[in-house]
């Protein structure tokens, strides 16, 4: 595979492929050779991308809101279309319907649109479509997901929150990158304990939560 990374992705790049900062938190060799992959807050699709490195075989469905990201997201796609890679262009969230996300329109590429007034120091606004977890796995016929990987800039507390536990037993494991908010329930350790409540095993590093 051969990437052509802009230098303002420099290092989300290096997060993902260098770092293995979504990987590293899981057990060695816990994931079989065709792992089912799904990115929330796929951003350019590094993540993505790296996840059918490791894993060739992997079927991943990335989910990314914003048109600037998704437009360097489906040419990565485009460019390696013997992969079983689907990206998508919707936010998730605990509901379907719409939400909006604040950003620096500004920003070439944006890695910080979020649902938190102020989180990404920018003060421009877009209505994205939503959907959720629920739906993703009946549109694409998911019976089970291996890896469900978020770094949505707060929505992950209520994609989290608002998913069913038919969802949750259909779920092997999670790396989730934790956004502190104002609500009592929307930072790391609240999120944990939710986690375990639901049956998984934790570890967190910083913001890092795997499940």
């Amino acid at each position: 595979m051969q990437i052509n990374v802009p230098r303002r992705m420099v290092q989300t790049y290096k997060e993902s492929f260098l770092d293995e900062v979504y990987f590293k938190g899981l057990p060695k060799h816990y994931l079989n050779s065709q792992p089912v992959i799904i990115d929330i807050g796929a951003n350019v699709g590094y993540f993505s991308l790296f996840s059918l490195v490791k894993y060739p075989s992997a079927k991943v469905v990335s989910f990314e809101p914003m048109p600037m990201n998704f437009k360097l997201l489906q040419k990565y796609c485009s460019e390696n279309t013997a992969l079983d890679f689907t990206p998508v262009n919707k936010a998730v969230s605990g509901t379907v319907g719409y939400i909006t996300l604040q950003y620096d329109a500004n920003d070439t590429f944006t890695t910080s649109a979020s649902i938190f007034d102020s989180a990404c120091g920018g003060s421009d606004t877009l209505k994205v479509e939503t959907t959720t977890l629920a739906n993703i796995l009946d549109t694409y016929g998911l019976q089970k997901v291996d890896l469900l990987k978020l770094d949505c800039e707060g929505s992950e507390y209520n994609i989290l929150y608002n998913t069913d536990d038919t969802v949750w037993q259909r779920i092997s494991a999670l790396t989730i990158e934790t956004h502190e908010g104002k609500e009592e329930n929307e930072n790391r350790d609240y999120l944990i304990k939710h986690l375990q409540v639901k049956g998984y095993t934790t570890k967190a590093e910083g913001d890092i939560v795997w499940a």
